[in-house]
């Protein structure tokens, strides 16, 4: 009970002496002004960097692209074969005027066909998938629980 007591009276005794001392005066009113307007910008931008970190993060990320396309696996199941496609040849419609043969003959004019590009053969790279392969059931429904 005396711990009490005594705890008590030292609250009390610090309380008064806190309100009885007199203020400080710490010089004229604009001494330290420009120091405190620095402290609260300094204060305001590094709140705000620390806030606005999460959201805006992916505004300043750098993301570096390589030149080779990545690499992705084949499905499962299958395998990689080359096939020869035919690509057809184009051909190209132009106008033959009319005019005289070799033996003076009038031939009229008449619409003809040109090769503009030969067909071809290309090897291609497809996958060929072995169809689906039967997998058993993470679990077997047994008709009770």
């Amino acid at each position: 009970m005396k711990n009490r007591n005594l705890g008590f009276v030292f609250a009390a005794l610090l309380l008064s002496f806190s309100l009885a001392s007199s203020s400080a005066w710490a010089g004229s009113r604009h001494n330290g002004r420009l120091e405190g307007i620095a402290i609260g910008v300094g204060a305001a931008i590094i709140g705000g960097a620390l806030l606005h970190h999460y959201s805006h993060d992916h505004h300043t990320t750098v993301h570096y692209h390589s030149s080779t396309p990545p690499y992705y696996d084949p499905p499962p199941w299958g395998h990689w074969e080359i096939k020869r496609i035919w690509i057809a040849p184009t051909h190209k419609r132009y106008w033959l005027p009319g005019h005289h043969n070799h033996r003076g003959y009038w031939v009229p004019g008449r619409w003809a066909y040109r090769v503009d590009r030969p067909g071809f053969w290309k090897e291609k790279r497809i996958w060929v998938s072995d169809g689906p392969r039967k997998r058993r059931p993470p679990y077997y429904y047994t008709g009770r629980y």
